[in-house]
């Protein structure tokens, strides 16, 4: 009997130990997720630069702990009028997305202040992520160079959704979406001839320009029902104020829309807006990841 005691006591001492081990290695894998996100976060701006004559708002929201989505307004190098505006998607999701996310950031963040052609700075992307991410997961991107002297925005898209322009003087949303293949699509082993188109519009006084990720799109309501792109449409042709309260206005009816449903991918989302006379008083960008609602 006393043996069979010491046996019962041993086997639940070893339960306890394993307990407590899973334990710490969730704690750590937890802890580790979390850092992550952490740095993914730092990765992106948190508030946008101040560029003259517009404004610009983003929001993001990650699907996972880490995400593939990648946005960024950037300034070309020599040239106070001229800005990259720049959103992207990595195919799949979690590590292995949020991986290839930083390499587009890294990459973008070399070629982008140096070139002027949103053409040619897809070029150059394609090209480093083949050299250095052969068979990886392939990205859409939108690229755009805004030229605040011009007020003109000429635009390239790999492969991604298209922009939305809104016009001021008659509320109309057009849609913008020059034809591109996705980049870092590699064919038989070998890069593929990536062939570009661009658009430029003329940007009035008051006018919008609203880039985006498929997550936003493709969100749910509880029916299985997809947000689509004629909620964003109806949504900015209703809006006719800066840009924060615009974004503000897809976010909200988004996260109505969804509520119950399901997020299965990141969401990220920009707009650009060129001031008007009477914005003197527009209100100030927030802070990029509090817009939407966890």
């Amino acid at each position: 009997e006393i043996a069979e005691v010491v046996t019962a006591i041993n086997e639940v001492t070893e339960a306890v130990a394993r307990s407590e081990r899973q334990i710490a290695r969730r704690d750590l894998a937890r802890r580790e997720m979390e850092q992550a996100e952490q740095l993914q976060r730092a990765l992106l701006p948190l508030r946008l630069p101040d560029i003259s004559g517009y404004e610009a708002q983003a929001a993001y929201r990650m699907a996972q702990h880490v995400g593939g989505d990648y946005y960024d307004v950037i300034p070309v190098d020599g040239d106070d009028g001229l800005w990259v505006l720049i959103v992207a998607d990595v195919a799949g999701k979690g590590f292995p997305a949020a991986l290839v996310m930083t390499a587009v950031r890294t990459a973008m963040r070399i070629l982008a202040p140096s070139l002027c052609s949103p053409v040619d700075i897809l070029h150059a992307l394609d090209q480093y992520l083949a050299k250095h991410h052969p068979g990886g997961p392939f990205v859409t991107i939108v690229c755009g160079v805004l030229d605040t002297k011009a007020n003109t925005l000429t635009l390239a898209s790999a492969g991604h959704t298209p922009a939305l322009h809104r016009l001021a003087g008659s509320g109309a949303v057009l849609r913008v979406n020059p034809k591109g293949r996705p980049v870092g699509v590699q064919i038989e082993g070998r890069q593929g001839g990536l062939t570009l188109a661009s658009q430029t519009i003329a940007l009035e006084a008051g006018d919008s320009l609203v880039l985006y990720t498929d997550g936003l799109t493709e969100a749910r309501d509880r029916t299985g029902e997809p947000f689509g792109t004629e909620r964003i449409e109806e949504s900015l042709r209703l809006s006719h104020a800066d840009a924060v309260t615009s974004l503000e206005s897809i976010v909200s009816r988004l996260n109505d829309f969804s509520e119950g449903g399901s997020s299965e991918d990141d969401v990220t989302l920009l707009v650009l807006r060129r001031r008007a006379p009477a914005d003197s008083t527009a209100k100030q960008g927030a802070e990029v990841i509090n817009i939407f609602t966890q």
